[in-house]
C-alpha cells in the first residue's frame, strides 16, 4: 500500500524548520515549518465493509473499535474492527435521552468491563458519558453554566475534576474549568479576529485531539495554517505555522481560505488533515501532516482525498473516508514505519 516518496519531489530538499523570534501579542513559541523530513505517496485499498455506511462523514478509534458519525436516525454507531455493526448510538431529537448537534471529542473509558464515550452536546454545553452498547441511561457529567459565556467548540475531561476546550465565540479563547470549584479560566485572547459578530464567529473555528498521555491538546485552525499545543493548564507550549505565518486579522471573512479541516492523535504524534493545497485538491489527494507532541515535523502523508480520518495502531493503517455529494468512499492505507 505504502509507495516511494512522492516522485515530484525527489529533488526537494528537506527545508530546514525555522524557529521564528517573534512575538504575537505575547506568544514566543512560535515555529514556522516549510518542509517535513519525509514525504509519502500512500495507496489506498477500498473497504468493502465500511462502504455499506453511506452518508458517514466522521471516524474516530475508540480503543480497538471504530465510531462513525452519519446522516441517519443516530448520529454515531459503533464498530467492531473489522466494521461489523455494534450498536447505534445517540438518537437524533429533543427528547429524554436524544441528542441535538452532538460531537464526539475521542476520549473513552472502560468501567467494569464495559465500554463508554464521552459525547459533547453544544447547543446545551452538556458533556455525556454514553454506553457504546446503549444499556444505559446517558449520564450528564459535567454542564457549562450559561453565566460562564462560553460556547465550547469541543471540550475534554482531564482527570477527575478539569475539563479543557476551546471557547467558540470571540477570539478561541481556550480554557481550563475546575470542577471542583464550579468556575473556568481563560487565557489571554492571542486571536484578535477581524470584523462584525458574525464575521468572527464564521472564521473563529477550530479542531482538536486530546493526548491523557501527553496532558496536551493540539488545535488546528479552519481558516489559518496554525496547529497550537497546549498544556492542561492552558499554557501555550507550541504554535506551529505550515509554510506561512498569518495572523488572524489578516482573514477575509467573506472569502476565508480553508487549512485544516480535522486533526486527530495517538500517544506518539499529531494528524491533521491539510486541505489549503489547491492543486492537491484539484488533483483529488489531500496531505496529513504529522507532528510530534512538541510540534516537530515529522512526515507528509499524501492520501486520496478525505473528509476525516483514524489512525489504527494496532493495525498499523489510516481508515479514512470521503464523502462527496454522489459518492462515499472508504479506504485504508498502510502507515510508515517510521509512524508504527
Amino acid at each position: 500500500m505504502l509507495s516511494d516518496k512522492f516522485k515530484s519531489n525527489k529533488g526537494v530538499v528537506f527545508s530546514l524548520v525555522i524557529l521564528l523570534l517573534v512575538c504575537c501579542k505575547g506568544r514566543e513559541n512560535v515555529k514556522l515549518v516549510e518542509g517535513f523530513p519525509s514525504e509519502y505517496d500512500l495507496k489506498a485499498t477500498g473497504i468493502d465493509s465500511l462502504n455499506r455506511y453511506p452518508g458517514t462523514y466522521a471516524i474516530s478509534m475508540v480503543r480497538d473499535k471504530f465510531i462513525g458519525m452519519r446522516k441517519a436516525d443516530h448520529f454515531f454507531f459503533a464498530l467492531n474492527n473489522d466494521f461489523s455493526l455494534i450498536s447505534e448510538i445517540a438518537a437524533k431529537g429533543h427528547g429524554n435521552g436524544e441528542f441535538m448537534a452532538p460531537l464526539y471529542c475521542g476520549q473513552h473509558v472502560e468501567e467494569s468491563g464495559k465500554e463508554y464515550v464521552y459525547i459533547l452536546e453544544r447547543p446545551k454545553r452538556k458533556l455525556y458519558k454514553v454506553a457504546l452498547d446503549e444499556s444505559e441511561q446517558n449520564e450528564c457529567i459535567f454542564e457549562i453554566p450559561m453565566s460562564w459565556n462560553i460556547e465550547p467548540s469541543f471540550l475534554f475531561l482531564h482527570g477527575k475534576d478539569s475539563c479543557l476546550g476551546v471557547n467558540n465565540l470571540y477570539s478561541c479563547n481556550f480554557f481550563v474549568a475546575d470542577l471542583s470549584q464550579d468556575e473556568a479560566e481563560e487565557q489571554d485572547a492571542v486571536y484578535e479576529f477581524s470584523g462584525t459578530e458574525e464575521d468572527i464567529f464564521n472564521v473563529a473555528q477550530s479542531t482538536a485531539s486530546y493526548s491523557a498521555e501527553n496532558s496536551r491538546v493540539a488545535m488546528a485552525y479552519f481558516n489559518l495554517p496554525e496547529i497550537d499545543i497546549r498544556a492542561s493548564d492552558g499554557r501555550l507550549i507550541q504554535s506551529v505555522f505550515y509554510e506561512d505565518v498569518m495572523k488572524p486579522s489578516e482573514i477575509n471573512p467573506y472569502e476565508p481560505r480553508m487549512f485544516f479541516a480535522y486533526v486527530t492523535s495517538t500517544s506518539r504524534h499529531i494528524y491533521a488533515l491539510y486541505i489549503g493545497d489547491e492543486e492537491e485538491q484539484d488533483a483529488g489527494k489531500s496531505l496529513i501532516l504529522v507532528f510530534d507532541w512538541d510540534g516537530n515535523p515529522v512526515c507528509r502523508l499524501r492520501i486520496d482525498a478525505s473528509v476525516c480520518f483514524a489512525i489504527d495502531t494496532k493495525n498499523h493503517r489510516i481508515v479514512s473516508i470521503n464523502e462527496a455529494d454522489t459518492h462515499f468512499v472508504a479506504s485504508e492505507y498502510r502507515l510508515p514505519d517510521i509512524l508504527q
